[in-house]
């Protein structure tokens, strides 16, 4: 059974929802973040690599950035957000889209039998 706190990793949607967000907000690097945002760094890591956020970080956080909201933290739902702080998402998210590396087609060599 899996870890309860677990929500499927560095590539579930809320990690990356936090990692867009504090990259929307302009910080440099986490450290400064999670201090911007009074969490720990190992705290910042965990819910950034797939710990399930506690309603209590959320509210936490929403306290900490103006216009976000708790349900786009949970659910990605965009229509309570600031219009400032959804445009900034969205060029992060669309700038992450661009930028991402497409995946290489699988090398179809065969092996040649008898042949090193």
């Amino acid at each position: 059974m899996l870890d309860p706190r677990q929500a499927g990793g560095r590539n579930s949607p809320g990690a990356r929802r936090l990692r867009w967000l504090r990259d929307a907000e302009g910080a440099k690097n986490s450290t400064e973040w999670a201090r911007r945002i009074g969490w720990s760094l190992p705290q910042l890591s965990n819910y950034e690599n797939g710990v399930r956020l506690s309603l209590d970080a959320a509210i936490t956080l929403r306290g900490k950035v103006a216009g976000l909201t708790i349900d786009w933290l949970f659910l990605g739902a965009e229509g309570g957000l600031s219009v400032d702080l959804a445009q900034r998402l969205r060029a992060v998210q669309e700038e992450e889209r661009v930028s991402k590396p497409k995946p290489s087609k699988p090398n179809k060599l065969r092996k040649v039998v008898g042949r090193p």
